[in-house]
C-alpha cells in the first residue's frame, strides 16, 4: 500500500505540479492518521 501511494505521488509529479502538492498532503495526512 505504501508503495502504490509512492507511486501514485511520482505519476502526480510527472503530470501536474499543483495535484502533486495536494496529493503529497493527502499522503501525509494518510501516514499521520494511519
Amino acid at each position: 500500500l505504501k508503495e502504490d501511494k509512492k507511486k501514485t505521488c511520482e505519476l502526480s509529479i510527472g503530470t501536474d505540479p499543483e495535484p502533486r502538492m495536494v496529493k503529497k498532503a493527502t499522503t501525509t495526512i494518510s501516514s499521520t492518521t494511519a
